[in-house]
């Protein structure tokens, strides 16, 4: 028996495969619905994400979809969301979707290019534990770090390039380093995947989670929360409400804050390194608008802000334009991201004042000249796990419970997106599944 504590979409798929591999599992999840931050709502006939808002499609994940059976409820992103804008100069510019429009366009001036050439003969190292902005900075010098990795950074991790470690936050640029001295020809090295591309579900994201807990049935428990947790003989015994059980492998996938209160009794170090753990706060900002009202085509998938911009979002996605299906015809939905590392106060400004600046960045950047139909705001006081210092050395750390049927799981590490939560999930259920002795 395998208990699984966190419905999250780590938790979930783990406990489906291990199901699937004919494991006896119980997933018990403390709120009243699956599916962590995956939230996806229609209102007013406009589809709104609450957590990720897509997903890019690899091989494993559409192997995985596949044996699920969802795949005939995949929606592709629009063609044109191959284009994203980040804030230049105090306006958008179009980030290159190619070796040619990298070359003759006009994104990256002339010396940045050169300087992106010559990384492939570039022979210095860094150290262990560099900074992302560090390693861009050095391999690929200071306008790539500010006006690529910066606003990137922000848009995926709501981090801070400058404490993100790049051997952490992006290890496959600093495998590339490492294995064929040159990150350029690591990713010319990396495996090609048949299926790709931007993609969701015809009713969002929830999609999933919905499926995966449906299939579990009763084997996922809601409003069930782990009060505590204790090693005996043989295995732990956990206080699931008002229940005692007992398991010989139990797995934690929760966030960092609920691990460390649980493992202080445990190992009080490792129980300290979760809860130095920084999660920022970032505010979700829906808005609807006629499409008449913006002077912005909204031709991509959005557009970043660095943290350091005159900008006081984080960024926008152009959600109506990525699907277009999500919003009735003449209308538009955008996405707006606020707060995180650099700028955490803002998320959690009252939501006037946070509405009042995003439109202000809206009719700047994107012209639009007139109040929304509907807006809203959703604050998630612990967003996303940073890969910061606090963050080294935490897998070797947890991976020494293993032998004592303990395993901590999430996305405090190995990836914050839900394909790398998928993955992670299907590497411990062939690790749980492995023989023993």
């Amino acid at each position: 028996m395998t208990i699984i504590i966190g419905a999250g979409i780590t938790g979930l798929s783990l406990a489906w495969l291990l199901k699937k591999a004919g494991q006896e599992v119980m997933l018990y999840e403390a709120g009243a619905r699956p599916g962590g931050n995956i939230r996806s709502e229609w209102q007013d006939g406009h589809l709104l994400e609450f957590g990720p808002n897509s997903l890019r499609m690899s091989d494993s994940l559409h192997a995985f979809l596949e044996q699920v059976g969802i795949t005939d409820e995949i929606v592709q992103a629009d063609p044109a969301a191959k284009k994203r804008f980040v804030l230049r100069d105090g306006k958008y510019a179009a980030l290159p979707s190619g070796p040619l429009s990298f070359l003759f366009g006009r994104f990256f001036p002339w010396s940045a290019k050169r300087r992106i050439f010559s990384e492939r003969n570039l022979k210095s190292t860094g150290p262990v534990h560099e900074t992302a902005d560090a390693f861009i900075r050095r391999r690929f010098g200071d306008f790539a770090a500010d006006a690529l990795l910066a606003p990137f950074v922000s848009g995926i991790y709501a981090g801070d390039s400058r404490k993100l470690i790049s051997a952490l936050a992006f290890p496959q640029l600093v495998a590339g380093e490492r294995d064929h001295h040159s990150v350029i020809r690591g990713m010319f090295k990396l495996p090609r995947n048949t299926h790709k591309g931007i993609f969701s579900f015809r009713d969002g994201l929830q999609a999933l989670s919905d499926r995966l807990a449906a299939d579990l049935g009763h084997q996922l428990q809601l409003n069930t929360a782990l009060k505590a947790i204790r090693p005996v003989e043989g295995g732990w015994e956990l206080h699931l409400g008002r229940q005692q059980v007992f398991a010989p492998q139990v797995v934690l996938c929760i966030p960092a804050r609920q691990l460390s209160g649980l493992l202080e009794t445990i190992d009080a170090p490792l129980a300290q390194q979760f809860s130095s753990l920084y999660y920022p706060p970032v505010a979700l900002v829906h808005r609807i608008f006629r499409k008449e009202d913006i002077g912005h085509p909204l031709d991509g998938f959005g557009a970043l802000h660095s943290p350091h911009s005159d900008a006081f979002s984080l960024g926008t996605i152009f959600s109506s334009s990525v699907f277009p299906k999500r919003s009735p015809a003449g209308s538009v939905l955008l996405t707006t991201m606020v707060g995180g590392a650099v700028n955490p106060g803002r998320a959690i400004l009252p939501h006037a004042e946070l509405l009042a600046k995003v439109d202000a960045d809206h009719r700047k950047f994107l012209k639009i000249n007139a109040k929304p139909l509907k807006e809203n705001v959703t604050l998630y006081a612990e967003a996303i796990p940073q890969y910061d210092t606090a963050a080294i050395g935490l897998e070797d750390a947890v991976s020494k419970w293993h032998a004592r049927g303990l395993f901590l799981a999430g996305n405090w590490a190995k990836g914050i997106s839900v394909p790398d939560c998928i993955q992670n999930a299907r590497q411990l259920c062939e690790q749980l599944n492995r023989p023993t002795g």
